[in-house]
């Protein structure tokens, strides 16, 4: 279970709005997500989760990232939502990757993150 407070500081992410203080799980697919979830975004090459935040909150009413400068979609949205630079950053090392190491949704994380490095389309994960 994760605190507000831990996922902000993790993420580096601004409040925009606080419905929810703890969470159950992180998950990156709005059509899985359960009931107290934090749901995070992805934007690849052909699509844009950015679009599936309203139904994310009406599955889980939790909350969700979101990036910077898509704070339109952001503020139509409900619950919690957490302004990040990048909604893939939280897939690096930090607080909230040492939990979900713990949680069953680790095994998702770690395929989409290496899904993500094999391409190496993202700027984040230029080296």
């Amino acid at each position: 279970m994760w605190h507000i407070d831990e996922i902000v500081k993790a993420v580096k992410g601004i409040p925009l709005s606080i419905e929810r203080e703890f969470f159950t799980a992180i998950s990156t697919d709005s059509r899985s997500i359960q009931d107290g979830d934090l749901f995070i975004p992805l934007s690849g090459n052909n699509f844009d989760g950015h679009a599936f935040i309203p139904l994310a909150y009406d599955k889980s009413h939790g909350g969700s990232l979101c990036e910077k400068g898509r704070e339109d979609i952001a503020k139509s949205a409900k619950g919690t939502i957490i302004l990040v630079d990048n909604t893939l950053g939280p897939y690096r090392p930090c607080e909230i990757q040492k939990k979900a190491d713990e949680s069953q949704v680790y095994r998702h994380y770690r395929k989409q993150r290496k899904d993500y490095d094999k391409r190496n389309t993202h700027p984040y994960y230029k080296k």
